[in-house]
């Protein structure tokens, strides 16, 4: 996707599902825009850094468990409106600003991120691999005698 390219041109490592579930935290990026209305649409979008965090009680009890929960740990988001014929442009655009908010405050605590590659001829292979559609294997046709 768009959002996912962005973060790689970045240097952000975007993860597959397996890499997800082993990563500490699960470090999650979710990207929402809804959008609906008659001639001025209404529309809102959101960029949310999601992690498991781990729950600190003040007071020590015995036998007690630690506690993890996901949380929300950054997030921008924008609510406006705009004419239907512009809608998803503007919504588009909107996003892509959010996702470069993120990046920035990222790059900003990570400082030893190293921009990604600028186009998919410059990506190593399996980041090429990933961009490309895959196409439909052709059917294998036999004659019957």
């Amino acid at each position: 996707t768009d959002v996912e390219l962005r973060l790689r041109r970045a240097g952000i490592r975007v993860l597959s599902k397996e890499e997800l579930s082993r990563t500490t935290g699960a470090p999650s990026l979710l990207v929402t825009a809804n959008y609906g209305g008659g001639d001025a649409v209404a529309y809102r979008s959101d960029v949310e850094l999601t992690q498991v965090v781990e729950l600190v009680r003040r007071e020590p009890r015995a036998f007690a468990l630690p506690v993890y929960a996901g949380a929300c740990t950054w997030s921008v988001g924008s609510l406006g409106y705009i004419g239907r014929d512009k809608v998803a442009d503007h919504v588009r655009k909107v996003v892509r600003d959010q996702v470069d908010i993120f990046i920035n405050a990222y790059l900003s605590v990570n400082p030893n991120v190293k921009p990604g590659p600028e186009s998919d001829e410059d990506a190593p292979e399996p980041q090429r691999m990933l961009r490309k559609k895959k196409k439909a294997p052709k059917p294998v046709v036999t004659e019957e005698e």
